[in-house]
């Protein structure tokens, strides 16, 4: 059997590609306006903008089916985390000394583990428990993943988008370390949308998952084009920080990780149409090596232990699922 090229999983429906009929390189999100517009072709398209924003990569695939998707079995907590690494307690307290310093309000760092490839890229990729959205791209490797945030939908002039951030373990309860980081992204999403009549719960609710629970506000406008709303969020504080540019700048010169496609939008745009997820909880694999990320947004009060432990919680699904393709 010839194994897909393309999955995208939202509301228990899937649509598989398989081929590239067409495809289309870009260097920012500015290819995602494009296609919506039409400018290429009637899509449906599928695929990714990096982190970065300067890599963008979309293809319309030569057969496209609609199927009903089950459920995978929820992800098993692993028995202990992993030894935290000197490099990541080091991270952690230069960022809270940044902050401290008021260089910062928040910044989200990243981690990668790595593991031998699954036999199946595509069979760990099934195993994946339920989330907001799924996704699969055979983009020079496999990147796939399950994802529990929104970025951003546009349809019949509606923009929706997630708020999600700080999080605690199943059962946990959210300190006032993870409300101030929550209402970064919050205010950040607000900013994204200032000028239109925006639509949010008073108070954040929590998305429960087997494996973590997160803080989240869903907020809506209507929009006649996203374009400038998507020019203005990307990337969220949720996965960079705040003020954003400082963020980005003490990432690039501290995390160590080439983050690529993870934490950039991936989804499935049309014209008059768009899905875009945050690539989180995701996985790429390349030359044999599966490589697993996961951030935690550090602000005043950030513990490095604590924050190694989300890290951790986050990678459950997917390593779960690599452990089941072995």
């Amino acid at each position: 059997m010839v194994e897909p090229m393309l999955a995208w999983v939202a509301g228990g429906q899937a649509q598989v590609g398989w081929g590239i009929a067409d495809e289309r390189l870009g260097d920012s999100i500015e290819l995602v306006a494009e296609l919506a517009a039409g400018r290429h072709g009637p899509g449906p398209w599928f695929g990714a903008v990096s982190f970065s924003g300067r890599a963008a990569r979309f293809v319309r695939p030569e057969k496209l089916e609609t199927v009903e998707w089950g459920q995978a079995a929820a992800a098993r907590l692993p028995p202990a985390p992993r030894t935290m690494s000197e490099h990541w307690r080091g991270l952690v307290e230069t960022a809270t000394q940044r902050i401290a310093a008021g260089e910062l309000e928040k910044v989200v760092v990243a981690r990668v583990h790595e593991q031998p490839a699954p036999k199946s890229a595509w069979e760990a990729f099934r195993s994946l428990p339920p989330a907001a959205r799924s996704y699969f791209l055979r983009f020079d490797g496999a990147f796939f993943g399950a994802t529990p945030e929104t970025l951003l939908r546009w349809s019949d002039g509606v923009v929706e988008i997630d708020a999600l951030a700080g999080s605690a373990a199943p059962g946990g309860t959210f300190g006032e370390k993870e409300r101030r980081e929550h209402a970064h992204v919050v205010r950040d999403v607000e900013r994204a949308l200032e000028g239109y009549a925006i639509e949010r719960p008073a108070q954040p609710l929590v998305m429960e998952l087997p494996y973590v629970r997160h803080l989240h506000t869903p907020v809506r406008a209507r929009a006649a084009d996203f374009a400038p709303v998507l020019r203005r969020l990307f990337p969220t504080s949720a996965v960079a920080g705040a003020p954003r540019e400082k963020a980005l700048e003490f990432i690039s010169r501290h995390e160590g990780v080439e983050r690529d496609w993870y934490a950039g939008a991936v989804g499935r745009v049309s014209p008059g149409e768009v899905d875009l997820a945050v690539a989180l909880r995701c996985c790429f694999v390349h030359s044999r090596i599966a490589h697993v990320f996961a951030g935690a947004g550090i602000v005043a009060g950030s513990d490095a232990q604590a924050e190694w432990e989300e890290t951790e919680r986050k990678m459950t699904p997917v390593l779960s699922a690599l452990r089941g393709a072995t």
